[in-house]
């Protein structure tokens, strides 16, 4: 499906948004209510075209009708007195008592109530901090969620698309901790923002509140936490729930900005040039962690747009009940009104078929987004991106040894057998380029395309290898540390 053109399509939300303010791959725990600077360069907010104003309407002057001669002596009468005028002096408003902010916010909060249509029930705590604290309070919650970053350390390791010396953590740490604007954590309840000491709440600082603030609406309508919960084991429908809910806030932040802002507030609600340590982070991040970082607000925004074009925020409402659940969802619209539901997919226990000294350490779901960015580093990111659309289905293993070797095993299903066939060709291409090795028969094997039938092993150094076969419109990738860890996993699997 296209992508909207986000400035005809602002346009037509802030016609249907006049009518509504004339009646508004990390845990759940962090991520969700996350306000961040979405890309090194921001973009700025267009302004609509003014109409032209109505040319003046001339009015003809009628020909004057000529005065008959009086015929008595008129009286004479004194013209009237007309004294000049004196403007009234006004006298300067008496500012009110107190602290200003209280009442900014919930100015803010009045008008968000009211373009997004959902009303506070309550008062939600809020903290103001420096980009330092903000920093400082990142990393403790990152600390919180190290087990399951180190889980995507590991899959990334794996597949080849994190250098072996790299740290995951270091990575989206430094990356989070420069681009944190605002955070509204659901467990406490509770806003973190950034507004330095003596700072004024100026147009950036009220449009990441609004953000948030859309964030706590959230939580007290359709309690976001409790759903995220629900999926805790689903990687990939994980991150489109966060998708929905950042892309909700951010439709809801646009509309926001161009109803209620100035030209010049707008500009100004943009917020300055990103830092050099944040663009530093931005490019020092793999590929897959730059995509997976703008995903909820990009891609999550034009899909609750989407919604918004279909039946305004009563479809984005619905959605809440019934969830996007995979990635595929939110890249393409389309299947999730289809109601095109993921295939479930299922690996066995493979630890008692290794035998001792062998461990899970994680199990999860890939998805289309992250299969997408894995398979666009191959030699065409076009026939990359077509090769993950016919995602259906996935389910990985990944296992440690008891010599600290690694075992990847994927199993993913798609929705034809012409889609398998495309994933194959994609992720052949990509090993080849990125190993400089060759694909070989296995075992003496044949590649038969007229029942979507083919097997084939890469051998890399040390005995490694990488394992593929599809049979319809199942492929299984195996990344083995050995050949006979292979024909272990391949039986057990009973492919």
């Amino acid at each position: 499906m296209p992508s909207p053109d986000w400035a005809a399509a602002k346009l037509r939300v802030r016609t249907a948004a006049s009518a509504l303010a004339a009646a508004c791959v990390l845990s759940a725990s962090l991520a969700c209510g996350l306000g961040v600077q979405t890309a090194p360069t921001p973009a700025t907010t267009p302004t609509p075209t003014a109409e032209p104003a109505p040319a003046p309407t001339h009015t003809p002057v009628p020909t004057p009708t000529p005065i008959p001669t009086p015929t008595a002596t008129p009286t004479f009468e004194p013209p009237p007195v007309i004294l000049p005028h004196v403007p009234p002096i006004l006298g300067t408003p008496t500012p009110l008592p107190g602290d200003p902010l209280p009442r900014l916010i919930e100015a803010a909060e009045l008008k968000v109530s009211a373009l997004r249509d959902l009303s506070s029930s309550r008062v939600v705590a809020k903290q103001f901090m420096s980009r330092g604290e903000m920093a400082e309070l990142m990393r403790g919650l990152f600390e919180e969620d190290r087990d399951d970053i180190g889980k995507d350390d590991a899959l990334y390791k794996a597949l080849g698309i994190l250098p072996q010396n790299a740290d995951l953590f270091d990575i989206l740490l430094g990356l989070y901790s420069e681009g944190a604007l605002g955070l509204y954590r659901a467990e406490e309840d509770k806003f973190y923002l950034v507004l330095e000491p003596g700072g004024e709440f100026g147009p950036d600082a009220e449009r990441v509140y609004i953000h948030e603030f859309v964030h706590a609406l959230q939580q007290q309508h359709y309690d976001f936490r409790s759903a995220f919960d629900a999926i805790e084991d689903n990687a990939d429908a994980s991150l489109a729930l966060r998708a929905l809910i950042e892309g909700d806030a951010r439709l809801t932040e646009l509309i926001y900005v161009t109803e209620t802002m100035t030209e010049e507030e707008q500009a100004a609600s943009q917020g300055g040039p990103p830092s050099q340590a944040l663009i530093d982070a931005f490019r020092a991040a793999p590929y897959i962690v730059r995509r997976g970082y703008a995903f909820p607000y990009d891609d999550g925004a034009r899909f609750v747009f989407t919604l918004y074009q279909q039946s305004g925020w009563a479809g984005v409402d619905a959605a809440y009940s019934r969830l996007p659940r995979s990635t595929e969802h939110i890249l393409h619209p389309e299947k999730y009104l289809a109601q095109d539901e993921p295939i479930p997919v299922d690996l066995p226990d493979l630890v008692p078929a290794l035998g001792d000294g062998w461990e899970l350490a994680a199990k999860n779901t890939i998805g289309e987004l992250a299969l997408s960015t894995y398979l666009e580093l191959g030699p065409s990111r076009e026939e990359g991106l077509k090769a993950a659309e016919g995602w259906g289905g996935d389910s990985y293993a990944l296992l440690h040894g008891p010599d600290g070797e690694a075992l990847l095993v994927m199993l993913l299903a798609w929705d034809t057998g012409q889609d398998a066939v495309e994933f194959y060709d994609a992720f052949a291409a990509l090993t080849e380029l990125r190993t400089g090795a060759e694909w070989q028969p296995h075992e003496g094997g044949e590649t038969w395309y007229g029942n979507w039938r083919a097997t084939h092993q890469l051998p890399l150094e040390g005995g490694r290898s990488v394992f593929t076969q599809i049979d319809r419109d199942r492929t299984l990738v195996i990344f083995t540390p050995s050949d006979a860890t292979l024909k272990t996993v391949v039986n057990a699997l009973r492919w």
